[in-house]
């Protein structure tokens, strides 16, 4: 399932909880005054 995290003023974001051996996606979308821009989906998977 997918976990919206809102309202982020950081260029980085720590997420807590994943578990060992398995593959997550992660996609960030970029919201400002110029308008948004979503990324590439960004694929990883924990040791």
């Amino acid at each position: 399932s997918w976990m919206i995290v809102p309202n982020i003023k950081q260029n980085h974001y720590t997420v807590h909880g994943l578990q060992s051996g398995t593959k997550y996606i992660f996609m960030v979308e970029a919201i400002n005054q110029a308008g948004s821009r979503s990324s590439e989906p960004g694929k990883l998977k924990t040791n």
